[in-house]
């Protein structure tokens, strides 16, 4: 049995599995929950991440792919750390994505790729590729692993 108050998330592989116990730990502590290892905060409550995501001002995505994990370029100084993360997001790990990306320059890339995805545009790009999974996993080897 895993001992919740001690367990790293991010390393634990006894967590894979089924990390719902987990997590369900965390929600009877608080919505809110500092992780012991690294100094983060686990969000667990809906109404709490909605907030936060929705707080692009308070709460940055520019750590949204490495997590605590590749260092910060810079030490944090005070309670307001935008102009800090601007200043050295180049040289955060994948800064380039949507994905770490904050308002506007998020906004900005969204707008552009949202004019690809329409449903009508999806629904002709999943007919046309509708086969390939089946198609790749016959013609390979049969002793060939796939993941999708």
């Amino acid at each position: 049995m895993t001992d919740y108050d001690t367990a790293d998330f991010f390393t634990d592989q006894s967590l894979v599995p089924d990390p719902y116990p987990y997590f369900d730990h965390l929600r009877t502590k608080c919505p809110v929950a500092r992780e012991p290892h690294y100094g983060v905060y686990a969000v667990t409550g809906y109404d709490e991440a909605t907030a936060a995501l929705k707080d692009p001002d308070t709460f940055s995505s520019c750590v949204s792919v490495g997590g605590p994990f590749p260092p910060l370029p810079f030490t944090p100084d005070g309670d307001d750390i935008s102009d800090l993360i601007e200043q050295h997001r180049p040289q955060m790990p994948m800064f380039e994505h949507m994905v770490t990306m904050d308002p506007p320059r998020h906004t900005d890339a969204r707008s552009l790729l949202n004019r690809l995805l329409t449903p009508s545009r999806l629904k002709r790009t999943n007919s046309s590729c509708g086969g390939w999974p089946t198609a790749s996993s016959t013609s390979s080897s049969p002793t060939a692993r796939v993941n999708f």
